[in-house]
């Protein structure tokens, strides 16, 4: 279409000029290219859009609307260019989910995709399952740059095995550095880690993050199916206690499941393509239906069998207004003294007489007060 339109749109500059320019055809005999640059600065540029506005451009919309576009050339959109062009003001948070499957022998991996790739290094909420840490293991040894890290390595007492498990989980600090443990449990069958965020910056119809991230084991046929049940029952448990305690808040629940019979009620789950094999055992569930409608699978770290997910938000805030400020009196005790005084001072006979009928005794006793009040109880905008 351009190498189509490129020569029809020469031969129409030349033709406008012929018409335009005084000379005509004749100035065009002996003409270098100096002199053809003179002729093209010497048009009326505003003739040639009254043109391109009366005449083609109506044409080409009766034609096609589509062909006029509205946003400039070369303009992307969509949910993954409007979350990197945030700033990390993001309404939620991207996350990287994945089965690591001992970390602590791929940090450098991860140290490279943190910094050599896009998606790794614009997500806000890093979540690794199986980290295999052990407390000898300190977290001096595990530490990102630009993240803090919260850690729940397996209890060899409460979980009975001495290795696997963990739960590894790294918030970026531009997005948050206000962040709160809040739960963190071990025992045979699964592993919880509960951290609270309140990010710098966050809509106004949540106070505060709380990523609930969480591992089950799987133990082949010596599960119990009651076990299982159980184990998903205290879960939601968990979910439920933090929905009551903390009732504004936005809860990501997340992790390794293992086919876990997990039910939430009110949740949805947001990973929509296998994690391992064609099995979908990493998830994230929300309460906000469409929070996370863009999922991309990444490659594994290392030699672990599951694929790393990356979920990208597309909620939008429900509230975009600008605050609102209101004016609120200072009544402090000296203010309050004086407002008193101000009263005690005043001579009320002179204010009404008995000629006055009650309605314009009232409005002089009102606007005095009210002129006392402004003139002693200072106003604040908040």
């Amino acid at each position: 279409m351009a190498q189509v339109l490129q020569p029809l749109f020469i031969l129409l500059l030349l033709i406008i000029t012929l018409i335009c320019h005084p000379k005509g055809v004749k100035s065009l005999e002996y003409a270098d290219y100096n002199s053809i640059v003179d002729i093209k600065n010497s048009l009326n540029q505003d003739y040639i859009k009254d043109i391109w506005n009366t005449q083609y451009k109506q044409q080409i919309k009766e034609i096609d609307p589509g062909l006029l576009r509205s946003r400039k050339r070369g303009k992307r959109a969509g949910v993954r260019v409007r979350h990197s062009t945030c700033n990390s003001k993001v309404p939620l948070p991207a996350i990287v989910l994945t089965n690591a499957q001992s970390v602590y022998r791929k940090l450098d991996e991860l140290h490279g995709l943190l910094k050599t790739k896009r998606l790794h290094n614009q997500s806000q909420i890093i979540c690794i399952t199986e980290s295999w840490l052990k407390p000898e293991i300190t977290k001096s040894k595990t530490e990102l740059e630009g993240y803090d890290q919260f850690r729940n390595d397996r209890d060899v007492e409460a979980s009975g095995k001495s290795q696997g498990g963990g739960i590894l989980v790294y918030i970026d600090r531009k997005w948050a550095t206000n962040n709160q443990v809040l739960f963190n449990h071990t025992d045979k069958h699964c592993e919880i880690l509960t951290v609270k965020s309140r990010p710098h910056w966050l809509p106004r119809e949540f106070t505060s993050i709380i990523s609930i991230s969480c591992y089950t084991p799987f133990t082949g046929q010596s599960r119990l199916k009651q076990d299982a049940t159980n184990t998903a029952k205290f879960i939601s448990s968990h979910v439920q206690q933090m929905e009551t305690k903390y009732p504004n808040s936005c809860i990501l629940v997340m992790g390794d499941f293992n086919q876990l019979p997990l039910r939430l009620s009110g949740y949805y789950q947001t990973v929509t393509k296998p994690t391992r094999g064609l099995k979908t055992l990493d998830k994230c569930y929300t309460r906000i239906k469409g929070a996370y409608s863009h999922c991309n699978q990444l490659a594994q770290l290392g030699d672990s069998d599951h694929h790393a997910m990356h979920l990208i938000p597309s909620y939008k805030p429900l509230s975009k207004s600008k605050p609102t400020y209101i004016n609120r009196r200072i009544y402090s005790d000296e203010n309050c003294d004086n407002l008193k005084a101000c009263f005690d001072t005043t001579e009320w006979d002179n204010l009404i007489t008995d000629d006055d009928d009650i309605d314009t005794k009232a409005d002089v006793i009102t606007d005095y007060v009210k002129f006392c009040t402004d003139l002693c109880i200072p106003v604040k905008i908040v």
